[in-house]
């Protein structure tokens, strides 16, 4: 049970990681190893959808978004203001 929890977890935040930096290279010009570092991540979630034994990858990013947008840019997920 615990693996498919931990597979579900780095399922999530590598694509949302990978995603995000490879957005932040190309519309917020950070160095292009920022973009490197996101293909690398989006590339290990396709590894890591093979080890799972069910379809739940997707399932992982749907439930860590809220956690991991909020940790990132800051905002509050409910309410999509700025933190201070």
């Amino acid at each position: 049970m615990f693996y498919t929890i931990a597979l579900f977890l780095f399922a999530g935040i590598a694509e949302i990681g990978g995603g995000y930096l490879i957005w932040l290279w190309l519309r917020e010009g950070k160095p292009f190893y920022w973009g490197i570092f996101g293909g690398v991540a989006l590339a290990l979630y396709g590894v890591i959808a093979t080890f799972q034994t069910f379809s739940w990858c997707f399932s992982g990013v749907v439930c860590t978004t809220p956690i991991t947008i909020p940790l990132i840019e800051g905002y509050c997920f409910f309410s999509l203001k700025k933190n201070v």
